[in-house]
C-alpha cells in the first residue's frame, strides 16, 4: 500500500486541481455502452412479464382482441416492437451515445406504432401499456455503476503531485 501524506493546508489546492482535471477528463463510453446490455436485458423483462416500467402489469387484452390476434401475447404481432428493445442491432432499435461535456446515452425504438401504447387512448379506447423505460431498481442499479467507474478513473495512481 502506498500512502501519501499531506502535511500542509496549503497542499490542498493543488490536489483538489488535480482530481478536478481528472473528473473533467473521464469518458464514460465504454461503461455506457456496456449499460446497453443491461437495458435490453430490463426491457426484455418487460415483455416476459407483461409489465412497465413501473413493474405495474399491462392492461390485459380484450376477448376481441384475443380473437382477431389467435393469441393473448400483449404487445406482439409481429415480434418487431420486442426486439427493437431486446436484440442487438434489431430493426427499429435507437441506441446513440452523445459525447459532448458530458457523455449520453439514447435507447429506445423508432418503430412507429410503439408511441401508441405508452399512454391511454380514450379516442380508440386503448389502454396504456408502456414498454420503455427504467425502473427505480436499475437507476439505483446505474448509479453505483457510474460511481464504479468514476471511482476507478480518480484511482491515486492517475493523480500526480
Amino acid at each position: 500500500m502506498t500512502i501519501t501524506y499531506i502535511d500542509k493546508f496549503d497542499e490542498l489546492p493543488k490536489v483538489y486541481d488535480e482530481i478536478s482535471e481528472q473528473f473533467e477528463a473521464l469518458e464514460y463510453t465504454d461503461t455506457l455502452e456496456d449499460e446497453v446490455v443491461h437495458l435490453m436485458d430490463l426491457h426484455q423483462g418487460f415483455f416476459d412479464q407483461e409489465e412497465d416500467p413501473n413493474e405495474q402489469a399491462w392492461y390485459p387484452l380484450a376477448d376481441s382482441t384475443i380473437a382477431k390476434k389467435g393469441h393473448e401475447m400483449i404487445l406482439f404481432e409481429t415480434g418487431a416492437l420486442e426486439s427493437s428493445l431486446t436484440e442487438p442491432g434489431a430493426a427499429g432499435q435507437l441506441v446513440d451515445f452523445i459525447n459532448e461535456q458530458i457523455t449520453l446515452l439514447i435507447f429506445g425504438t423508432d418503430i412507429e406504432y410503439a408511441d401508441l401504447h405508452m399512454e391511454d387512448s380514450a379516442e380508440n379506447n386503448r389502454p396504456a401499456r408502456p414498454m420503455v423505460g427504467v425502473t427505480d431498481r436499475y437507476v439505483d442499479d446505474l448509479s453505483d455503476r457510474i460511481a464504479d467507474a468514476t471511482v476507478a478513473g480518480l484511482k491515486p495512481e492517475k493523480i500526480h503531485r
